[in-house]
């Protein structure tokens, strides 16, 4: 049935591609990946746990580093999660992305900047190249049946709950509650899932 549809929907070169990409994404990130589809770039692959039958578009670009001297950088990817086009992925601590998740395309995914430009001590100073400033840095949480629409920014620190959704050309840089929906920069919860009536409420 699946090769079925294949057929169906892709030319004759659009098959050969396909091919093409299932089996060097299968041969480079490991056999859980259903498809990854040319050109990627993944760096610090053995960092990065990809679930069961994972699916990316064109231009997928994870960076996970080891920048920090204690800290062993992760990053770690659901079961059945998908993503479109040109997704960035840039970790130097812990990114997790739940089962389930969707991801929409041109997505910047990162858990540090380069500065320190909020909290106590010394703030950096812009007369410093951005290259040589001191990273600052916090964890990144996805959860399970989350999707994030088209031209999304998620920064460090940010945690989004089971069952979000989050608008297109969103910025989410804290806490978005499960079950909620949000839009704008920074992201606010415009509604909220009811579970009695399985209707989204605007929340005022």
């Amino acid at each position: 049935m699946m090769f079925k549809n294949i057929i169906s929907n892709h030319s004759f070169y659009g098959i050969i591609r396909h091919c093409r990409d299932v089996f060097f994404s299968r041969l480079i990130l490991g056999r859980k990946v259903k498809l990854v589809k040319l050109p990627f770039y993944i760096y610090g692959a053995k960092h990065i746990a990809f679930g069961k039958r994972f699916v990316a578009g064109t231009n997928l670009r994870i960076e996970v580093l080891a920048l920090l001297p204690a800290q062993k950088p992760s990053v770690v990817i659901g079961d059945y999660t998908k993503f479109n086009d040109n997704i960035h992925i840039g970790c130097i601590t812990k990114i997790s992305i739940g089962s389930n998740t969707l991801l929409g395309s041109h997505i910047l995914i990162e858990d540090h900047n380069h500065g320190v430009y909020k909290g106590e001590g010394d703030h950096e100073s812009p007369c410093i190249p951005p290259e040589e400033r001191r990273y600052s840095y916090d964890g990144i949480e996805i959860g399970d049946n989350v999707w994030i629409g088209d031209h999304v920014c998620v920064l460090s620190g940010a945690k989004i709950g089971n069952g979000a959704v989050v608008g297109a050309m969103s910025l989410v840089n804290s806490v978005v509650p499960p079950y909620t929906m949000v839009v704008g920069v920074p992201a606010r919860v415009i509604k909220k899932f009811n579970f009695d009536n399985k209707r989204w409420e605007k929340v005022c």
